[in-house]
Protein backbone atom coordinates (compact mmCIF):
# COMPACT_ATOMS: atom_id res chain seq x y z
CA UNK A 1 0.00 0.00 0.00
CA UNK A 2 1.59 2.94 -0.46
CA UNK A 3 2.50 6.12 1.98
CA UNK A 4 -0.36 8.78 0.19
CA UNK A 5 -2.92 6.11 0.39
CA UNK A 6 -2.08 4.99 3.87
CA UNK A 7 -2.34 8.40 5.10
CA UNK A 8 -5.79 9.37 3.34
CA UNK A 9 -6.81 6.29 5.44
CA UNK A 10 -5.40 7.24 8.48
CA UNK A 11 -6.56 11.03 7.77
CA UNK A 12 -9.97 9.73 7.40
CA UNK A 13 -9.97 8.08 10.70
CA UNK A 14 -8.91 10.93 12.53
CA UNK A 15 -11.65 13.41 11.36
CA UNK A 16 -14.52 10.89 11.62
CA UNK A 17 -14.10 12.11 15.30
CA UNK A 18 -15.86 15.19 14.39
CA UNK A 19 -18.56 13.15 12.53
CA UNK A 20 -22.43 13.21 14.74
CA UNK A 21 -22.77 10.48 16.62
CA UNK A 22 -26.12 9.06 17.73
CA UNK A 23 -26.42 11.40 20.88
CA UNK A 24 -27.98 14.78 21.61
CA UNK A 25 -25.15 17.16 21.19
CA UNK A 26 -26.34 20.57 23.26
CA UNK A 27 -25.14 23.84 21.79
CA UNK A 28 -25.98 25.57 25.24
CA UNK A 29 -23.09 23.11 27.27
CA UNK A 30 -20.17 25.56 27.69
CA UNK A 31 -16.94 23.79 27.16
CA UNK A 32 -15.30 22.01 29.72
CA UNK A 33 -11.52 22.85 30.34
CA UNK A 34 -10.79 19.29 28.91
CA UNK A 35 -12.41 19.96 25.87
CA UNK A 36 -11.18 23.35 24.93
CA UNK A 37 -7.53 21.40 25.54
CA UNK A 38 -8.98 18.42 23.10
CA UNK A 39 -9.90 20.29 20.63
CA UNK A 40 -6.60 22.90 21.11
CA UNK A 41 -4.69 19.30 20.58
CA UNK A 42 -6.36 17.98 17.46
CA UNK A 43 -6.46 21.50 15.89
CA UNK A 44 -2.51 21.96 16.43
CA UNK A 45 -2.00 18.25 15.50
CA UNK A 46 -3.51 18.76 12.12
CA UNK A 47 -2.39 21.81 11.66
CA UNK A 48 1.59 21.66 12.60
CA UNK A 49 2.45 18.33 12.58
CA UNK A 50 4.34 16.41 9.57
CA UNK A 51 1.92 13.61 8.72
CA UNK A 52 4.41 11.05 9.69
CA UNK A 53 3.84 12.93 13.09
CA UNK A 54 0.24 12.41 12.52
CA UNK A 55 0.05 8.84 11.69
CA UNK A 56 2.33 8.11 14.84
CA UNK A 57 -0.40 10.31 17.09
CA UNK A 58 -3.28 8.51 15.17
CA UNK A 59 -4.64 6.57 18.64
CA UNK A 60 -4.09 9.75 20.60
CA UNK A 61 -5.94 12.53 18.30
CA UNK A 62 -8.34 10.31 17.87
CA UNK A 63 -9.11 9.75 21.64
CA UNK A 64 -9.36 13.63 22.06
CA UNK A 65 -11.72 13.39 19.08
CA UNK A 66 -13.39 10.77 21.17
CA UNK A 67 -13.73 12.74 24.45
CA UNK A 68 -14.96 16.01 22.55
CA UNK A 69 -18.17 14.02 20.28
CA UNK A 70 -20.80 15.23 22.81
CA UNK A 71 -19.53 18.78 21.61
CA UNK A 72 -22.14 20.63 19.37
CA UNK A 73 -20.30 21.31 16.33
CA UNK A 74 -21.55 24.95 16.79
CA UNK A 75 -19.73 25.23 20.06
CA UNK A 76 -16.27 23.39 18.50
CA UNK A 77 -16.21 26.36 15.81
CA UNK A 78 -17.32 29.12 18.24
CA UNK A 79 -14.03 27.87 20.32
CA UNK A 80 -11.56 27.33 17.50
CA UNK A 81 -12.98 31.22 15.72
CA UNK A 82 -12.85 33.39 18.76
CA UNK A 83 -8.83 31.94 19.54
CA UNK A 84 -6.25 33.78 17.68
CA UNK A 85 -4.10 31.14 17.74
CA UNK A 86 -6.47 28.15 16.81
CA UNK A 87 -7.76 30.79 14.38
CA UNK A 88 -4.25 30.20 12.66
CA UNK A 89 -4.17 26.69 12.98
CA UNK A 90 -7.20 25.98 11.17
CA UNK A 91 -6.41 28.28 8.37
CA UNK A 92 -3.34 26.38 8.41
CA UNK A 93 -5.12 22.90 7.85
CA UNK A 94 -7.69 24.39 5.32
CA UNK A 95 -4.12 25.28 3.03
CA UNK A 96 -3.29 21.40 4.03
CA UNK A 97 -5.07 19.94 1.07
CA UNK A 98 -4.93 16.06 1.96
CA UNK A 99 -5.86 17.02 5.16
CA UNK A 100 -8.11 19.15 5.10
CA UNK A 101 -10.50 16.99 3.03
CA UNK A 102 -11.39 14.83 5.42
CA UNK A 103 -11.20 17.28 8.56
CA UNK A 104 -13.75 19.26 6.51
CA UNK A 105 -15.76 16.01 5.50
CA UNK A 106 -16.30 15.12 9.42
CA UNK A 107 -17.33 18.49 10.19
CA UNK A 108 -19.64 18.74 7.20
CA UNK A 109 -21.22 15.15 8.61
CA UNK A 110 -21.51 16.78 11.86
CA UNK A 111 -23.34 19.79 11.09
CA UNK A 112 -25.61 17.78 9.02
CA UNK A 113 -26.70 15.68 11.30
CA UNK A 114 -27.30 18.46 14.01
CA UNK A 115 -29.19 20.61 11.18
CA UNK A 116 -31.24 17.06 10.28
CA UNK A 117 -32.18 16.96 14.29
CA UNK A 118 -33.28 20.58 14.61
CA UNK A 119 -30.31 20.87 16.52
CA UNK A 120 -28.88 24.06 14.43
CA UNK A 121 -30.91 26.38 12.85
CA UNK A 122 -31.90 28.00 16.22
CA UNK A 123 -28.94 28.52 17.29
CA UNK A 124 -27.09 30.76 14.45
CA UNK A 125 -27.87 34.06 15.03
CA UNK A 126 -26.34 33.33 18.91
CA UNK A 127 -23.41 31.50 17.31
CA UNK A 128 -23.06 34.99 15.13
CA UNK A 129 -23.21 36.98 18.01
CA UNK A 130 -20.68 35.59 19.77
CA UNK A 131 -18.45 35.43 16.86
CA UNK A 132 -19.27 39.37 16.06
CA UNK A 133 -20.19 38.73 12.35
CA UNK A 134 -23.62 38.98 10.28
CA UNK A 135 -25.68 35.53 10.33
CA UNK A 136 -27.35 36.24 7.30
CA UNK A 137 -24.86 34.45 5.10
CA UNK A 138 -24.54 31.59 7.94
CA UNK A 139 -28.38 30.90 7.89
CA UNK A 140 -28.70 31.44 4.56
CA UNK A 141 -26.17 28.60 3.67
CA UNK A 142 -27.71 26.35 6.51
CA UNK A 143 -31.03 26.69 5.37
CA UNK A 144 -29.35 25.46 1.99
CA UNK A 145 -27.29 22.50 3.29
CA UNK A 146 -23.98 24.34 2.12
CA UNK A 147 -21.87 23.51 4.70
CA UNK A 148 -18.76 24.49 2.13
CA UNK A 149 -20.51 28.15 2.36
CA UNK A 150 -21.52 27.95 6.27
CA UNK A 151 -17.24 27.75 6.76
CA UNK A 152 -16.17 29.63 3.95
CA UNK A 153 -18.35 32.19 5.66
CA UNK A 154 -16.31 31.75 8.62
CA UNK A 155 -13.21 31.92 6.88
CA UNK A 156 -13.97 35.19 5.46
CA UNK A 157 -15.41 36.57 8.02
CA UNK A 158 -13.27 36.03 11.00
CA UNK A 159 -9.39 37.04 9.65
CA UNK A 160 -6.11 35.23 11.14
CA UNK A 161 -3.63 37.14 12.62
CA UNK A 162 -1.26 38.86 9.87
CA UNK A 163 1.62 37.49 11.29
CA UNK A 164 0.32 33.72 10.07
CA UNK A 165 3.56 31.63 11.74
CA UNK A 166 2.87 33.01 15.06
CA UNK A 167 1.58 30.04 16.29
CA UNK A 168 3.15 27.68 14.29
CA UNK A 169 6.06 25.22 16.74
Amino acid sequence: MNTKFKIVALLTGLCSCLAAGPLYRDYNKPLTQSDSQDIKYIINNLSNSSLINIMLNRSSIERAGDRIDSVHPMQFLLHVFTNPELIAYIHNIKERSLIWKDFYQGLANSLQTESSEDNLDQYIPDFALKLKINAAPLVQAAGEKNWDKFLGVLFTSIARHPDRNRYED
